[in-house]
Protein backbone atom coordinates (compact mmCIF):
# COMPACT_ATOMS: atom_id res chain seq x y z
CA UNK A 1 0.00 0.00 0.00
CA UNK A 2 1.59 3.30 -1.05
CA UNK A 3 2.08 6.15 1.37
CA UNK A 4 2.33 8.94 -1.18
CA UNK A 5 1.70 9.55 -4.86
CA UNK A 6 4.73 11.78 -5.50
CA UNK A 7 7.26 9.18 -6.58
CA UNK A 8 10.44 11.23 -6.53
CA UNK A 9 13.32 10.06 -4.35
CA UNK A 10 16.73 11.35 -3.33
CA UNK A 11 19.19 8.43 -3.23
CA UNK A 12 22.72 8.31 -1.82
CA UNK A 13 25.18 5.54 -2.65
CA UNK A 14 23.55 4.94 -6.05
CA UNK A 15 26.68 3.58 -7.74
CA UNK A 16 27.52 1.01 -5.07
CA UNK A 17 26.93 -2.74 -5.04
CA UNK A 18 23.52 -2.46 -3.34
CA UNK A 19 22.73 1.14 -4.30
CA UNK A 20 22.91 0.50 -8.05
CA UNK A 21 20.30 -2.26 -7.69
CA UNK A 22 18.12 0.03 -5.57
CA UNK A 23 18.34 2.72 -8.25
CA UNK A 24 17.37 0.27 -10.99
CA UNK A 25 14.49 -1.11 -8.93
CA UNK A 26 13.14 2.37 -8.24
CA UNK A 27 13.29 3.30 -11.91
CA UNK A 28 11.55 0.09 -12.96
CA UNK A 29 8.74 0.93 -10.56
CA UNK A 30 8.10 4.43 -11.83
CA UNK A 31 10.16 6.53 -9.44
CA UNK A 32 12.07 9.60 -10.56
CA UNK A 33 15.48 9.20 -8.92
CA UNK A 34 17.95 11.95 -8.12
CA UNK A 35 21.32 10.58 -7.03
CA UNK A 36 24.18 12.53 -5.49
CA UNK A 37 27.48 11.23 -6.93
CA UNK A 38 31.10 12.34 -6.88
CA UNK A 39 31.58 11.72 -10.62
CA UNK A 40 28.78 11.99 -13.16
CA UNK A 41 30.79 10.22 -15.94
CA UNK A 42 31.43 7.31 -13.56
CA UNK A 43 27.78 7.27 -12.57
CA UNK A 44 26.68 7.20 -16.19
CA UNK A 45 28.89 4.16 -16.83
CA UNK A 46 26.91 1.93 -14.48
CA UNK A 47 23.76 2.58 -16.51
CA UNK A 48 25.34 0.52 -19.29
CA UNK A 49 24.81 -2.60 -17.18
CA UNK A 50 21.06 -2.02 -16.96
CA UNK A 51 18.72 -3.96 -19.20
CA UNK A 52 17.96 -2.12 -22.42
CA UNK A 53 14.24 -1.97 -21.60
CA UNK A 54 14.80 -0.50 -18.15
CA UNK A 55 13.52 3.09 -18.01
CA UNK A 56 16.41 5.32 -17.06
CA UNK A 57 14.42 7.96 -15.22
CA UNK A 58 17.41 8.84 -13.08
CA UNK A 59 19.37 12.08 -12.84
CA UNK A 60 22.71 12.73 -11.21
CA UNK A 61 23.95 15.76 -9.38
CA UNK A 62 27.66 16.15 -8.66
CA UNK A 63 28.65 16.57 -5.04
CA UNK A 64 30.29 15.00 -2.02
CA UNK A 65 28.23 13.93 0.97
CA UNK A 66 31.22 14.19 3.27
CA UNK A 67 33.10 17.26 2.03
CA UNK A 68 32.45 20.95 2.51
CA UNK A 69 31.15 23.07 5.35
CA UNK A 70 27.91 22.09 7.09
CA UNK A 71 26.06 25.03 5.55
CA UNK A 72 27.29 24.17 2.05
CA UNK A 73 26.23 20.56 2.44
CA UNK A 74 22.86 21.54 3.89
CA UNK A 75 22.16 23.66 0.81
CA UNK A 76 23.25 20.79 -1.46
CA UNK A 77 21.06 18.24 0.35
CA UNK A 78 18.01 20.50 0.31
CA UNK A 79 18.50 21.08 -3.43
CA UNK A 80 18.59 17.31 -3.94
CA UNK A 81 15.43 16.85 -1.86
CA UNK A 82 13.42 19.49 -3.67
CA UNK A 83 10.00 18.06 -4.62
CA UNK A 84 11.06 14.59 -3.37
CA UNK A 85 8.80 12.54 -1.14
CA UNK A 86 11.47 10.12 0.10
CA UNK A 87 15.16 9.92 0.97
CA UNK A 88 17.09 6.64 0.83
CA UNK A 89 20.50 6.80 2.51
CA UNK A 90 23.00 4.04 1.62
CA UNK A 91 26.30 5.90 1.30
CA UNK A 92 28.91 5.79 4.04
CA UNK A 93 32.39 7.19 4.50
CA UNK A 94 35.40 4.93 4.58
CA UNK A 95 37.66 6.35 7.25
CA UNK A 96 39.98 5.42 10.10
CA UNK A 97 38.32 3.83 13.12
CA UNK A 98 38.68 7.02 15.17
CA UNK A 99 36.77 9.02 12.52
CA UNK A 100 34.39 6.42 11.09
CA UNK A 101 31.29 6.95 13.19
CA UNK A 102 31.83 10.71 13.61
CA UNK A 103 32.09 11.37 9.88
CA UNK A 104 29.03 9.27 9.08
CA UNK A 105 26.91 10.47 11.97
CA UNK A 106 27.58 14.14 11.22
CA UNK A 107 26.57 13.62 7.60
CA UNK A 108 23.44 11.70 8.59
CA UNK A 109 22.54 14.50 10.99
CA UNK A 110 22.77 17.06 8.19
CA UNK A 111 20.64 14.88 5.90
CA UNK A 112 17.96 14.59 8.57
CA UNK A 113 18.07 18.33 9.22
CA UNK A 114 17.62 18.92 5.49
CA UNK A 115 14.70 16.47 5.46
CA UNK A 116 13.05 18.32 8.34
CA UNK A 117 13.43 21.55 6.36
CA UNK A 118 11.89 20.05 3.22
CA UNK A 119 8.09 19.80 3.64
CA UNK A 120 7.59 17.33 0.77
CA UNK A 121 9.68 14.59 2.43
CA UNK A 122 7.38 11.90 3.84
CA UNK A 123 9.76 8.98 4.38
CA UNK A 124 13.44 8.59 5.26
CA UNK A 125 14.91 5.13 4.62
CA UNK A 126 18.15 4.38 6.45
CA UNK A 127 20.10 1.28 5.41
CA UNK A 128 21.65 -0.15 8.56
CA UNK A 129 23.15 -3.61 9.25
CA UNK A 130 21.68 -6.82 10.63
CA UNK A 131 23.74 -6.77 13.84
CA UNK A 132 23.17 -3.11 14.63
CA UNK A 133 20.60 -4.09 17.26
CA UNK A 134 23.24 -5.92 19.24
CA UNK A 135 23.54 -9.53 20.32
CA UNK A 136 21.09 -10.90 22.93
CA UNK A 137 22.49 -13.25 25.57
CA UNK A 138 21.87 -16.12 25.09
CA UNK A 139 21.26 -16.08 21.35
CA UNK A 140 17.63 -16.89 20.46
CA UNK A 141 16.60 -19.33 17.73
CA UNK A 142 14.95 -16.45 15.84
CA UNK A 143 15.98 -12.84 16.35
CA UNK A 144 13.17 -10.32 15.93
CA UNK A 145 13.85 -6.75 14.81
CA UNK A 146 12.80 -5.18 18.12
CA UNK A 147 15.12 -7.32 20.27
CA UNK A 148 18.31 -5.60 21.39
CA UNK A 149 21.38 -6.96 23.10
CA UNK A 150 25.08 -6.50 23.76
CA UNK A 151 26.42 -3.81 21.46
CA UNK A 152 29.21 -4.80 19.08
CA UNK A 153 32.39 -2.77 19.70
CA UNK A 154 33.04 -2.97 15.95
CA UNK A 155 33.01 0.68 14.76
CA UNK A 156 30.90 -0.22 11.72
CA UNK A 157 28.03 -1.64 13.75
CA UNK A 158 28.38 1.10 16.34
CA UNK A 159 27.84 3.83 13.77
CA UNK A 160 24.88 1.96 12.30
CA UNK A 161 23.32 1.62 15.73
CA UNK A 162 23.88 5.32 16.48
CA UNK A 163 22.47 6.12 13.04
CA UNK A 164 19.28 4.17 13.75
CA UNK A 165 18.76 6.07 16.99
CA UNK A 166 19.35 9.38 15.27
CA UNK A 167 16.83 8.62 12.51
CA UNK A 168 14.15 7.52 14.99
CA UNK A 169 14.72 10.57 17.17
CA UNK A 170 14.60 12.96 14.19
CA UNK A 171 11.29 11.54 12.99
CA UNK A 172 9.51 12.25 16.27
CA UNK A 173 7.39 15.37 15.91
CA UNK A 174 8.46 15.69 12.28
CA UNK A 175 6.42 15.51 9.06
CA UNK A 176 8.31 12.41 7.87
CA UNK A 177 8.29 8.79 9.01
CA UNK A 178 11.22 6.39 8.90
CA UNK A 179 12.11 2.91 7.68
CA UNK A 180 15.29 1.21 8.86
CA UNK A 181 16.45 -1.75 6.78
CA UNK A 182 19.01 -4.16 8.25
CA UNK A 183 20.47 -6.32 5.46
CA UNK A 184 22.09 -9.63 6.38
CA UNK A 185 25.17 -10.85 4.47
CA UNK A 186 24.47 -9.44 0.99
CA UNK A 187 25.82 -11.52 -1.89
CA UNK A 188 25.36 -11.78 -5.64
CA UNK A 189 27.08 -10.91 -8.93
CA UNK A 190 29.53 -7.99 -8.65
CA UNK A 191 29.96 -8.51 -4.91
CA UNK A 192 33.59 -7.42 -4.89
CA UNK A 193 33.86 -7.95 -1.13
CA UNK A 194 33.58 -11.70 -1.69
CA UNK A 195 36.28 -11.96 -4.36
CA UNK A 196 39.14 -12.46 -1.89
CA UNK A 197 37.25 -15.12 0.04
CA UNK A 198 36.39 -17.08 -3.10
CA UNK A 199 39.99 -16.92 -4.31
CA UNK A 200 41.11 -18.31 -0.96
CA UNK A 201 38.53 -21.11 -1.06
CA UNK A 202 39.61 -22.02 -4.59
CA UNK A 203 43.28 -22.12 -3.59
CA UNK A 204 43.12 -23.70 -0.14
CA UNK A 205 39.61 -25.02 0.40
CA UNK A 206 40.51 -28.57 -0.56
CA UNK A 207 43.06 -28.62 2.26
CA UNK A 208 41.31 -26.85 5.11
CA UNK A 209 38.27 -24.68 5.84
CA UNK A 210 38.24 -24.38 9.65
CA UNK A 211 34.74 -23.77 11.01
CA UNK A 212 33.55 -23.76 14.64
CA UNK A 213 31.48 -26.87 15.37
CA UNK A 214 31.76 -27.91 11.73
CA UNK A 215 29.92 -24.83 10.48
CA UNK A 216 26.53 -25.83 11.90
CA UNK A 217 25.72 -22.30 13.07
CA UNK A 218 23.15 -20.33 11.09
CA UNK A 219 24.42 -17.62 8.74
CA UNK A 220 22.05 -14.81 7.72
CA UNK A 221 22.22 -14.21 3.96
CA UNK A 222 20.26 -12.22 1.41
CA UNK A 223 20.67 -11.86 -2.34
CA UNK A 224 21.40 -8.32 -3.47
CA UNK A 225 18.25 -8.21 -5.63
CA UNK A 226 16.00 -9.04 -2.68
CA UNK A 227 17.81 -6.57 -0.43
CA UNK A 228 17.41 -3.86 -3.06
CA UNK A 229 13.70 -4.65 -3.53
CA UNK A 230 13.12 -4.32 0.21
CA UNK A 231 14.99 -1.01 0.44
CA UNK A 232 13.23 0.49 -2.59
CA UNK A 233 9.78 -0.67 -1.48
CA UNK A 234 10.32 0.81 1.98
CA UNK A 235 10.27 4.31 0.47
CA UNK A 236 6.58 3.98 -0.35
CA UNK A 237 5.11 1.19 1.78
CA UNK A 238 2.66 1.71 4.59
CA UNK A 239 3.83 -1.60 6.10
CA UNK A 240 7.34 -0.12 6.40
CA UNK A 241 6.17 2.99 8.23
CA UNK A 242 8.24 3.55 11.38
CA UNK A 243 9.58 -0.01 11.19
CA UNK A 244 12.93 -1.75 11.56
CA UNK A 245 13.12 -4.45 8.88
CA UNK A 246 15.48 -7.40 8.56
CA UNK A 247 16.44 -8.09 4.95
CA UNK A 248 17.28 -11.78 5.09
CA UNK A 249 16.26 -14.79 2.99
CA UNK A 250 14.15 -17.80 4.02
CA UNK A 251 17.00 -20.29 3.84
CA UNK A 252 18.21 -20.56 7.46
CA UNK A 253 21.58 -21.28 5.87
CA UNK A 254 24.51 -22.67 7.86
CA UNK A 255 28.14 -21.81 7.22
CA UNK A 256 28.74 -25.33 5.89
CA UNK A 257 25.72 -24.95 3.55
CA UNK A 258 27.29 -21.79 2.18
CA UNK A 259 30.62 -23.45 1.33
CA UNK A 260 28.95 -26.61 0.03
CA UNK A 261 26.81 -24.59 -2.39
CA UNK A 262 29.86 -22.63 -3.58
CA UNK A 263 31.71 -25.91 -4.21
CA UNK A 264 28.72 -27.38 -6.03
CA UNK A 265 28.54 -24.44 -8.44
CA UNK A 266 32.29 -24.16 -9.02
CA UNK A 267 33.52 -27.74 -9.13
CA UNK A 268 36.01 -26.96 -6.36
CA UNK A 269 36.84 -29.44 -3.63
CA UNK A 270 36.23 -28.19 -0.08
CA UNK A 271 37.25 -29.79 3.19
CA UNK A 272 35.44 -28.36 6.22
CA UNK A 273 37.27 -29.10 9.48
CA UNK A 274 35.46 -28.72 12.79
CA UNK A 275 36.98 -26.59 15.55
CA UNK A 276 35.64 -26.93 19.13
CA UNK A 277 33.53 -23.96 20.24
CA UNK A 278 35.58 -23.54 23.42
CA UNK A 279 38.80 -23.01 21.50
CA UNK A 280 37.13 -20.41 19.27
CA UNK A 281 35.86 -18.52 22.33
CA UNK A 282 39.34 -18.51 23.90
CA UNK A 283 40.84 -17.23 20.65
CA UNK A 284 38.19 -14.50 20.50
CA UNK A 285 38.87 -13.32 24.05
CA UNK A 286 42.62 -13.38 23.42
CA UNK A 287 42.23 -11.34 20.23
CA UNK A 288 40.09 -8.78 22.08
CA UNK A 289 42.71 -8.43 24.81
CA UNK A 290 45.56 -7.97 22.35
CA UNK A 291 43.76 -5.54 20.03
CA UNK A 292 42.43 -3.42 22.89
CA UNK A 293 46.04 -2.62 23.83
CA UNK A 294 46.40 -1.04 20.37
CA UNK A 295 43.09 0.80 20.75
CA UNK A 296 41.33 -1.37 18.17
CA UNK A 297 37.90 -2.77 19.01
CA UNK A 298 36.09 -5.24 16.76
CA UNK A 299 34.44 -7.65 19.20
CA UNK A 300 36.25 -10.87 18.33
CA UNK A 301 34.61 -12.76 21.22
CA UNK A 302 31.12 -11.75 20.07
CA UNK A 303 32.02 -12.76 16.52
CA UNK A 304 33.23 -16.09 17.90
CA UNK A 305 29.77 -16.61 19.41
CA UNK A 306 28.08 -15.81 16.11
CA UNK A 307 30.38 -18.21 14.24
CA UNK A 308 29.92 -20.96 16.83
CA UNK A 309 26.22 -20.65 17.61
CA UNK A 310 24.53 -18.23 15.21
CA UNK A 311 20.82 -17.56 15.09
CA UNK A 312 18.06 -17.08 12.55
CA UNK A 313 16.63 -13.68 11.70
CA UNK A 314 12.94 -12.98 11.21
CA UNK A 315 12.00 -11.74 7.72
CA UNK A 316 8.23 -11.50 8.15
CA UNK A 317 8.27 -7.70 7.88
CA UNK A 318 10.43 -7.92 4.77
CA UNK A 319 7.96 -10.28 3.08
CA UNK A 320 4.99 -8.11 4.07
CA UNK A 321 6.69 -5.19 2.30
CA UNK A 322 8.09 -6.77 -0.85
CA UNK A 323 6.23 -10.08 -1.12
CA UNK A 324 7.81 -13.36 -2.21
CA UNK A 325 11.60 -13.34 -2.48
CA UNK A 326 13.22 -13.83 -5.85
CA UNK A 327 16.06 -15.80 -4.23
CA UNK A 328 14.52 -17.44 -1.14
CA UNK A 329 17.63 -19.55 -0.44
CA UNK A 330 21.28 -19.68 -1.47
CA UNK A 331 20.43 -22.55 -3.82
CA UNK A 332 18.75 -20.03 -6.11
CA UNK A 333 21.23 -17.20 -5.49
CA UNK A 334 24.73 -18.64 -5.52
CA UNK A 335 24.77 -20.05 -9.10
CA UNK A 336 24.67 -16.62 -10.77
CA UNK A 337 27.22 -15.25 -8.28
CA UNK A 338 29.63 -18.08 -9.04
CA UNK A 339 29.14 -17.66 -12.79
CA UNK A 340 30.05 -13.98 -12.41
CA UNK A 341 33.14 -14.83 -10.34
CA UNK A 342 34.39 -17.59 -12.66
CA UNK A 343 33.89 -15.41 -15.73
CA UNK A 344 35.79 -12.55 -14.10
CA UNK A 345 38.47 -14.67 -12.41
CA UNK A 346 38.94 -17.80 -14.60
Amino acid sequence: MPVNSNKRVFLTGATGFIGSRVAENLCRNGWDVLALVRSIPKANSFLDSWHSKTPQNINFIAGDLFAGSPSERMQLFMRCMQDASAVIHLAEAKARESEFDVKNIKTLGLLLEAARSTPTIERVVFVSAFMAGGLPQPLPDILMEDVTGAEFPDPYYQWKRMGERLVIRASKGSHFTYSIVRPALVYGPNAEWITGMLKLVRAAGKFLIPLPEGGRALLGTVHVEDAATTIAASANSNEARNQIIHAVDNGRTTYSDWFAEIAKNSGWETNVVSIPKGIVSILGKTADALTSVAGIHYGAYLWAQVLSQGCGYSNERMKSICGSLRYPTIREGIPSMMKWFLDKHP
